[in-house]
């Protein structure tokens, strides 16, 4: 195979494994609760052009649905995932609140995840708490790296590193 048709073939495989990341966040989020008619939480959410905009959760009650958490998403110019920001229900103003975003970032074979903490009185996201990279290794092998921040210093300190082996669908259903 020559070096441009190995191109191409990475090219293809990264944009496959974006799109099926984004598909594979949103409807874990939305399906997975309502396959389980136990589950004490109900998801309503609003699509536009087959893409999730918002997603509100409920709890139920009793006869009463209670509002938990309400997610937006924003997505680039291919259609992948760029953040999930997480707002709670504050009963007492009767307001949504902004809790925490996640932010992917996608370069080469690599998926960068970055989670960050709203700051209520800089009114404003704090640095990244916690981030996880998803790189391509070869078919069928991904490697992940998670870190954490400790200290009152803040730096992201790896807090776990492992391989997932197997077809990319099934890899991207694990993220």
């Amino acid at each position: 195979m020559s070096k441009d048709n190995n191109k191409i073939n990475n090219n293809l495989k990264h944009i496959i494994m974006e799109a099926i990341i984004t598909a594979a966040t949103i409807l874990a989020l939305y399906m997975s609760p309502v396959s389980n008619n136990h589950s004490k939480f109900l998801y309503n959410a609003d699509v536009e052009n087959g893409r999730v905009n918002t997603m509100c959760v409920y709890e139920k009650n009793d006869c009463k649905l209670n509002a938990k958490l309400q997610y937006k998403f924003t997505y680039d110019s291919q259609d992948r995932l760029t953040s999930k920001e997480a707002y709670r229900w504050n009963s007492k103003k009767q307001v949504w609140q902004k809790a925490y975003v996640y932010t992917y970032t996608y370069a080469n074979n690599n998926i960068e995840i970055d989670q960050s903490m709203w700051n209520e009185e800089a009114n404003s996201y704090n640095s990244p708490c916690e981030k996880s990279i998803y790189s391509t290794l070869s078919n069928g092998v991904m490697s992940v790296k998670t870190f954490k921040t400790e200290g009152q210093d803040n730096d992201l300190s790896i807090s776990d590193q492992y391989l997932l082996m197997g077809n990319e669908q099934e890899l991207m259903a694990m993220m």
